[in-house]
């Protein structure tokens, strides 16, 4: 789920142009810093050891995850703990999931359940990976591992280490973690580029789309504060002038204006966009039919569903597209996340 309430930039259709590796390794790393690649050669002697070593490893305990690479991404090694798809899950890369769910509040089963949607997820990226004969080459994996190494050096070593286990993750995890978010922009770009053939998005499918599963709407958006009873009692407050009739952009504008909204035509979205409980209350509703207060991690909302405008689509048709091939990936992913069985060791 993107959680984004600030306005989509106006980004050029990746379907546009071939895998950009440099772009999207700017995605996967979008914090500021030279790019270089790393100096650090290794020997034959001891990739020889390395390699002798994981042999023995894996002839003595057949129960451990070897430091594998599927797709181009190296894979944390550890005890398995679980297979999703057939691929073997490290305890390490489990232990991450589940420590930082339960950080966020669930607990059991719950956040057993939260973890385990995360390795798929990632599993998930893996097996797309394999499905369209794609992956990273050796410069991706030389560029993760430079820009970690940058990282390191900046923080020096002791901090960058404590920041990691602070976060319940290991080095290598990171890394891993690093490479399956350049896999992810370079799966993008290629199942979003038309010359592949994946998905069908020339202007009559996609204005098509729009007018089915794209909805417009305004709201009064209460972001939360830190103090959920005055920011209830505001919602209240605007939630009763509206109910009185007061004009609804007058009453968003007085108690929460949606900045980054159009202030004429509202938002565009389709599924996948916002928090669940917010696209589930705005499509609920009819044309000029006003919500309740819906409550959500950013905040408290108001929502009017408003008719959609020819002209506001067609100016912003290009952006519309993106946001539908997003969708569609997304939709893609899903599907390969569902299909993938999980046995727990």
């Amino acid at each position: 789920m993107s959680l984004i309430w600030g306005k989509m930039k106006q980004s050029p259709v990746a379907s546009r142009r071939s895998p950009d590796r440099k772009a999207a390794l700017t995605v996967a790393f979008p914090i500021g810093g030279r790019w270089r690649r790393s100096r650090r050669m290794r020997s034959s002697r001891s990739a020889l050891c390395r390699l002798t070593a994981l042999l023995l490893a894996c002839a003595l305990l057949f129960s451990l995850v070897s430091c594998g690479r599927d797709q181009g991404v190296d894979r944390p090694s550890g005890k398995t703990v679980m297979t999703v798809g057939g691929y073997a899950v490290s305890d390490a890369e489990y232990n991450y999931y589940l420590s930082n769910r339960q950080a966020s509040g669930l607990d059991g089963a719950a956040a057993k359940e939260a973890a385990e949607k995360d390795i798929r997820r990632n599993i998930a990226l893996i097996a797309m990976a394999a499905d369209y004969d794609t992956g990273l080459n050796d410069g991706d994996r030389e560029t993760v591992e430079a820009r970690v190494a940058d990282e390191e050096e900046l923080m020096g070593s002791g901090a960058f280490a404590a920041e990691l286990e602070s976060m319940s993750l290991t080095r290598e995890v990171y890394v891993y973690l690093s490479q399956l978010a350049l896999l992810e922009s370079l799966l993008r770009e290629y199942v979003t580029d038309e010359r592949s053939g994946v998905l069908k998005y020339d202007d009559a499918a996609v204005l098509e789309d729009v007018r089915v599963n794209f909805i417009a709407v305004k709201q009064v958006l209460i972001p939360a504060s830190g103090d959920g009873t005055a920011d209830k009692a505001k919602a209240e407050a605007a939630l009763a002038a509206l109910n009185e009739g007061e004009d609804f952009d007058a009453v968003a504008a007085r108690y929460g204006p949606d900045e980054a909204a159009d202030p004429t035509y509202g938002r565009y979205f389709t599924s996948g966009m916002y928090p669940a409980a917010f696209e589930e209350a705005a499509k609920k509703l009819a044309v000029g039919e006003l919500s309740g207060i819906v409550a959500t991690e950013v905040g408290y909302h108001i929502i009017l569903r408003v008719a959609e405008d020819d002209g506001y689509i067609n100016q912003n048709f290009e952006q519309l597209r993106y946001i539908f091939l997003n969708r569609c990936f997304n939709e893609l992913l899903e599907t390969k996340m569902n299909s993938l069985e999980v046995v727990y060791k």
